[in-house]
């Protein structure tokens, strides 16, 4: 959206995304697309390339809004429930979540994983929670996050370590960019939004099990290339950037 060529392009993209957000019924994406939002606008903001003016505009104007526009994928995703009994309970979740009964199974779920965790304070050991625990005839082991789950099999050490890794990486990649300017790196901006979105993602759900996580490291990937493999100081104009694309 920063780069005028491709403003159109990205707006379409931001549409089908949205789409697939509610026909997907997921509703950890619609609160992880606004705290992504926000944390992305915030390196918009501090980039070193755009005017004054600009920040200000794009601050005061995108995020309301995309949070807007978020609004209206829920309200969508009520209308769209309505054929289904099983859809309209879950479409209800998005307006109270705090009453929803799989977030309440959830809240159950992390209390007894912090339980085993107080208890096994180095871990229970890789392989003890998730798919690996499935066996025929009963239930596989879940934490319902994959924070917890590195707590609950690696110990207090495994996750600070897990934890620390892939938030450090990612706000490094976050100030990088921000330092050379958004509007030299579009493509940057752009992986470290979706890797963050997993990241967000991942702090109530198992993510890290999904085929979706080869996603996250390549976009983790792109943004470190964006910083340091590429040729370009940083200091090039607004013109050579489509030499990236």
């Amino acid at each position: 959206m920063l780069v005028p060529r491709h403003r159109l392009v990205a707006w379409l993209a931001t549409a089908l995304a949205l789409v697939a957000v509610v026909g997907a019924h997921v509703r950890a994406s619609l609160v992880v697309a606004a705290l992504c939002l926000v944390a992305t606008g915030a390196v918009v903001v501090l980039s070193s390339s755009l005017a004054r003016r600009t920040k200000i505009v794009l601050a005061a104007v995108s995020i309301p809004v995309f949070i807007s526009l978020v609004v209206v994928g829920a309200f969508a995703s009520s209308l769209v429930s309505s054929s289904s009994p099983e859809l309209q309970e879950r479409s209800a979740g998005v307006l109270n979540p705090l009453a929803d009964e799989s977030m309440q199974l959830r809240f159950e779920t992390w209390r007894q994983s912090f339980e085993v965790a107080k208890a096994n304070p180095l871990g229970t050991g890789l392989g003890t929670v998730g798919r690996a625990t499935e066996i025929e005839g009963a239930s596989a082991t879940v934490t319902d996050s994959s924070y917890v789950k590195a707590l609950r099999e690696q110990g207090v050490p495994g996750a600070l370590l897990f934890t620390f890794g892939v938030l450090a990486t990612w706000a490094a990649i976050a100030v990088g960019i921000a330092r050379i300017g958004v509007r030299l790196r579009p493509i940057g901006l752009a992986a470290l939004a979706g890797s963050g979105s997993f990241l967000l993602l991942a702090s109530d759900s198992e993510a890290v099990e999904q085929p979706g996580k080869v996603l996250t490291w390549m976009f983790l990937g792109i943004g470190l290339w964006e910083l340091y493999g590429r040729p370009e100081s940083g200091e090039r104009m607004d013109e050579d950037v489509p030499r990236v694309f």
